[in-house]
């Protein structure tokens, strides 16, 4: 969804060949990374939906000697603990997954106790944190 209302705001053509769905393992990601590589017109940047996914990515791109991210970019969700150590240091999206879970459990025990007030919407500001993995700097053409 992300993907298609960004494009969309921006103007730019919705391509769902460019949408690659799987597991959030790192299978998933190093599969999707090989259906990247055979593609004709390459993307520059991946958005991978976990670190864990991205980590798979980048193993494939690697073993396939693609650099990143001077080759591709790529960037993961979550910002797990072990992305920084990653080589390069992955780049990702950090969600509030602890505040998420804790509201969640607060409704739930709030409906479990017989509250049947509306619900609530609740939006988390996604942070994203930028290491080398989706960030160079170009040499002067």
């Amino acid at each position: 969804e992300g993907y298609c209302s960004a494009h969309v705001e921006m103007g730019v053509p919705v391509d769902m060949k460019n949408c690659f769905f799987g597991d959030y393992d790192q299978n998933a990601g190093y599969e999707a990374a090989l259906r990247i590589l055979n593609m004709k017109d390459r993307p520059t940047a991946v958005c991978a939906a976990s670190d864990v996914m991205a980590l798979g990515a980048i193993a494939a791109f690697q073993e396939n000697h693609i650099r990143i991210p001077e080759d591709i970019a790529i960037v993961g969700m979550d910002d797990v603990n072990f992305v920084k150590f990653l080589s390069p240091p992955l780049s990702s999206i950090y969600m509030a997954q602890r505040d998420m879970g804790r509201c969640g459990a607060e409704f739930l025990f709030r409906r479990l106790e017989g509250d049947d007030s509306p619900s609530q919407k609740i939006i988390f500001q996604p942070k994203l944190i930028i290491r080398q993995s989706s960030s160079f700097t170009r040499p002067p053409e």
